[in-house]
């Protein structure tokens, strides 16, 4: 059983963020408390997968984390999970419960941070590129993966599973159309952070050619084959 039992840190939540935009490209930077599965790299049959789980726009000092994964076992086999970066550098909980399945916790030295940091590191050995679409995702479970603050009180993230944030795509264009208001026109707050790339106070087309020359599409989790 993980240590915390059905409460994390002895403290009960209540799930949900609010979500400012789309969790895909640019439309997704600027969410609050976020846990991100990172890719570092293309999948190649043979070779290793690097997937940190990041911390950005924390609300308030983080202090640890727990957290709840799942990954296709078609593609992947787990070598190693680790902890992150400074100052996440203690690992106090590791458990694979099943196959396919990481329950793994953290905490930081001293007294956490609100940067963006890497709170642990799961690397993987990709085996297989056939069974369906690869997946590294966070997983429902009870306790659920959450964060813990420095002032003590459990901090819910909104999560990103590995691949969602690795394209800027038309989902991006929508939710940009949303935000345009033209040169001198002022923004929706959750339209600063990201659109206004330029950072002259509007959403206009300036902002709309810095994201069009960013627009790649859809990206596969593979390295193109010869």
């Amino acid at each position: 059983m993980f240590p915390w039992g059905k409460t994390v840190w002895g403290l009960a939540w209540a799930s949900g963020a609010i979500l400012l935009a789309h969790p895909q490209g640019v439309a997704g930077e600027c969410i609050p408390d976020t846990l991100t599965i990172e890719l570092s790299n293309c999948l190649e049959v043979g070779s290793e997968l690097v997937a940190p789980i990041a911390l950005s726009n924390a609300s308030e000092r983080i202090v640890g984390g727990q957290f709840f994964i799942e990954y296709s076992t078609s593609t992947f086999e787990l070598i190693s999970v680790t902890p992150g970066e400074d100052p996440f550098t203690q690992q106090i909980h590791f458990e694979e419960p099943g196959p396919g399945l990481i329950d793994y916790a953290v905490i930081a030295f001293l007294d956490g941070t609100m940067e963006d940091t890497v709170m642990a590191v799961m690397t993987f050995l990709v085996i297989g590129d056939e069974g369906g679409a690869p997946f590294i995702r966070f997983r429902p479970h009870e306790p659920s993966t959450t964060m813990l603050a420095g002032k003590g009180g459990a901090v819910p993230p909104h999560t990103v599973d590995a691949g969602e944030v690795e394209d800027v795509d038309l989902t991006d264009v929508a939710v940009f159309q949303n935000c345009f208001g033209g040169a001198g026109v002022e923004m929706q707050p959750a339209c600063t952070c990201p659109f206004d790339f330029d950072e002259d106070l509007d959403v206009d087309l300036g902002d709309y050619e810095a994201l069009h020359a960013i627009l790649e599409g859809p990206i596969s989790w593979y390295c193109e084959k010869p």
